[in-house]
């Protein structure tokens, strides 16, 4: 027997429903929600969602976000991350623009940040540091900017 150390169970929310009904017997094992057990099903989950947040659980998602970098063309280069981005891990990689390799790059401080005196140097980046912006956007900063090449 094969084990994959790398598998990951991520139910969409029909999925979710589907389970649960299964699970309380509300609904044969190869059948199907019809549409109004569905809008049940959805209301209860968003119930149950609501009162684990009102009780201080955390309900995040985790995503990877593709950006190019391309060579300096401003005076202190970053990148913006999507709108709806609430925070920034402590782990990221960059992968080569060919897409054959990836390095993971390492997190640096604002104050670490401050004392690189040559903000625009060009290469492969092995640093970055992470800002949040005053109206709730983040911009990544990265050290060394990556260049056309990498």
């Amino acid at each position: 027997m094969t084990v994959s150390a790398n598998y990951a169970w991520e139910p969409n929310r029909d999925q979710v429903i589907k389970n649960a009904l299964h699970g309380l017997g509300m609904l044969h094992a190869t059948a199907s929600p019809d549409a109004h057990q569905k809008a049940i099903g959805m209301q209860m989950l968003q119930a149950l969602l609501l009162g684990l947040q009102k009780r201080g659980v955390q309900m995040q998602c985790t995503e990877r976000y593709a950006q190019s970098i391309t060579a300096v063309t401003a005076a202190v280069p970053y990148i913006t991350a999507p709108a709806d981005t609430t925070d920034i891990e402590k782990g990221a990689t960059v992968r080569s623009a060919d897409g054959l390799t990836e390095a993971n790059i390492d997190r640096i401080t604002a104050a670490e940040y401050q004392a690189l005196t040559q903000k625009q140097t060009e290469g492969q980046p092995t640093q970055y540091f992470p800002e949040k912006t005053s109206t709730g956007a983040w911009r990544i900063y990265l050290y060394p900017w990556g260049d056309s090449a990498n």
